[in-house]
């Protein structure tokens, strides 16, 4: 494992010469990147000079934690036994020294020596990848550092994205636009160890294409908020297909909004005057509930708090957030209405139009069949599962003409001139979209507005009928024969989504034409915290009580057994992550393992369980249950209980359930 040090700017070698004199044993190996810098001396004549490529720094690799943590200091600076000779009494004593060079790690007098060495731990694939790029380019290096940024903040407020050429190819990181010399320039910062970020300069001359949207600011809570409508538009829509979605919902939002008349008696109190109100609008929010299904009321309560403006700007607002529309963008995370067993596809008349809504997969879109995925962000089915929306329109020849709506984005394009249109294929094309610029100038589809939808229209060989059901078999049929048109279509929106450099376009086609699901890698913890369990953990006196942990782990066995007996198949996989994070966090951290006996071995039970588990799952179809078994045992390989343990023992299953998932699917 290695680990970061940070010493004296130009006493790096100094510093690494004494470490590997005094702590041989410990330290195994050594690393100071050194750049090769050309430059000119004072007759003009080039010459080569070889500096460290990050100033004061340097790494070392260690066989044991254990150890490091016995030559390092409280506040993490490496320390040793020697000598010193006192002049006055010319006596010599033994004392300890203290080096300058000490562990890399933020806020170090606020954490305990174990979180230091934690904090500055860099794992080995980092360290690979990383020794790699400075070998690789290591001359023309410039503005690279190591700088205290955390990777998981990051990544919450900034668009992640992915190299796609040049030396960093694979590489998966945020860019940012950061001032370096007086000179702006776009830097990337990739994931470095537990707590730091490698921080690359120059940039901008790589290709590269967005992999997950932010979800903590502005600008992801308003793609929430366009996510979260769209939604209830579809549930409105196929609830009462007669009535304006847009209108519906433009209402339920005035009138759940709307400040309600409450008189005040002139002797109650301010307390009781604000209670009565408060329980008014309480009690008018909850009529305007009971109108929406409890799927969607979150959404509902959301949107709402999104929504809150004084009287006179609310309704503009929501005329702005909620316009008018016939079809729901091109591709959305669900579907509005049940897909009929046994199909992938389904139909709903509404508008004065028949919308076909087909399910589809577009993993191989977002990530091509070369795709290795980042060990940070596995990679889930369903976070590709999306609906494509088409209305199959009559036309004046009795046949079927298919569109698919790509609203605003559509509209911003036809009011461009041919001037500027011209400049937009050419921006395409120079900046690397060439799917899109076919779809635009080549290819079979027609971008158009038919019947008050913009998008793109294509003419088909169906005959139309006034039978919806046999509508939707001909228009999924001719999908399937002829996959290549739709591939056109996807790829092209893909593109435009995954692209870094139109920004202003890719807002649009967020909005109007792929609504993006979040990803599984950016939601919360999917297992649950489980605080009764946790309590027996709780220390008397510095020490653990052994006697209540065993009797938290029976009980927590007897739940899981129980809701297995009952069939509650859900309960069981909650319950069992929940408790094994509990047993997982404390293995290492309280050295759980010197407590095992015959009688008291988590491994053993949790494995029971899990095999219990499994046996129950393979006699069901539940691809999602197993898809939520998966994720949290992803979760769990994140503690140090199995990278140092390799406990609990049933995580090595991992990719059988990802085969049981599949063949689900």
């Amino acid at each position: 494992m290695w680990y970061i040090v940070k010493t004296d700017v130009f006493t790096e070698q100094k510093s690494i010469d004494l470490l590997g004199e005094k702590f041989k044993d410990t330290i195994v190996d050594f690393y100071f990147p050194m750049g090769r810098r050309i430059y000119k001396n004072e007759q003009g004549e080039k010459e080569v000079r070889f500096t460290p490529v990050l100033q004061g720094l340097f790494f070392i690799r260690v066989q044991s934690e254990e150890r490091l943590e016995s030559i390092l200091s409280q506040y993490g600076y490496f320390m040793y036994k020697g000598v010193d000779y006192r002049a006055r009494s010319a006596e010599v004593v033994e004392r300890t020294f203290f080096t300058k060079a000490h562990i890399l790690c933020a806020d170090s007098k606020s954490r305990t020596l174990r979180e230091i060495v934690k904090q500055a731990k860099i794992p080995d694939d980092d360290m690979e990848r990383f020794i790699y790029y400075n070998d690789k380019i290591a001359e023309g290096i410039e503005g690279l550092s190591i700088v205290a940024k955390r990777y998981s903040d990051l990544i919450k407020v900034n668009d992640t994205i992915r190299i796609i050429n040049g030396p960093m190819t694979g590489w998966v990181g945020v860019v940012k636009q950061v001032k370096h010399k007086s000179k702006k320039d776009r830097h990337l910062f990739v994931r470095f160890g537990n707590n730091l970020c490698l921080n690359i300069s120059n940039v901008r001359q790589y290709d590269m294409q967005i992999e997950h949207e932010a979800t903590v600011g502005a600008k992801p809570e308003a793609v929430g908020a366009w996510r979260a409508i769209d939604q209830l538009i579809g549930y409105l829509q196929a609830k009462d297909s007669e009535k304006n979605a847009s209108d519906t919902l433009r209402n339920h939002f005035k009138d759940y909004l709307k400040k309600l008349t409450v008189y005040r008696n002139r002797h109650s109190s301010d307390i009781a005057y604000s209670n009565k109100v408060t329980e008014r609008t309480a009690a008018h929010q909850e009529e305007i509930l009971s109108n929406i299904d409890d799927s969607m009321r979150n959404n509902f309560r959301i949107l709402a708090n999104y929504f809150k403006a004084d009287g006179g700007t609310v309704e503009q607002g929501l005329k702005e957030l909620i316009p008018d529309i016939i079809l729901r963008p091109f591709f959305t995370p669900t579907s509005g209405i049940a897909i009929p067993q046994g199909q992938d596809y389904a139909v709903l008349c509404h508008n004065g139009i028949v919308e076909f809504i087909l399910r589809c997969n577009l993993r191989k879109f977002f990530r091509g069949k070369d795709y290795e995925a980042d060990k940070y962000a596995p990679v889930f089915d369903e976070d590709y599962e999306y609906y494509a929306h088409f209305a199959l329109l009559e036309t004046d020849g009795g046949k079927v003409k298919a569109i698919c709506s790509w609203g605003g984005f559509y509209d911003y394009y036809a009011s461009q001139n041919k001037e500027e249109r011209e400049k937009f294929h050419a921006n395409l094309q120079s900046k690397k979209y060439p799917r899109l610029l076919y779809l635009l100038t080549q290819s079979e589809y027609k971008f158009e507005k038919v019947n008050g939808i913009g998008g793109f229209s294509i003419e088909t060989d169906i005959v139309y009928t006034e039978d919806m059901e046999e509508l939707g078999r001909r228009a999924n049929e001719f999908f399937t024969l002829r996959s290549s048109l739709f591939t056109q279509l996807t790829a092209a929106a893909v593109e435009m989504w995954q692209g870094a450099r139109m920004l202003v376009w890719r807002q649009l086609l967020q909005r109007y034409v792929l609504l993006h699901k979040v990803p599984v890698i950016d939601l919360p913890s999917v297992i649950t915290h489980d605080s009764k369990t946790e309590e027996a953990f709780v220390k008397a006196d510095g020490r653990l009580d052994i006697n209540n942990i065993s009797v938290a782990l029976a009980k927590a066995r007897k739940t899981i057994e129980e809701y297995l007996e009952k069939g509650e198949l859900a309960g069981a996989v909650f319950k069992f992550l929940s408790a094994s994070l509990v047993f997982s966090s404390h293995f290492a951290q309280d050295e759980l393992y010197n407590y095992i006996t015959d009688t008291f071995n988590p491994d053993y039970t949790f494995t029971e369980l899990f095999d219990e588990i499994i046996n129950h799952l393979s006699k069901k179809s539940c691809p999602s249950l197993l898809s939520h078994l998966h994720k949290g045992m992803v979760e769990l390989q994140e503690q140090e209980s199995w990278t140092y343990f390799k406990f609990p023992s049933f995580l090595k299953q991992t990719r059988k359930i990802v085969k049981m998932v599949k063949q689900t699917n």
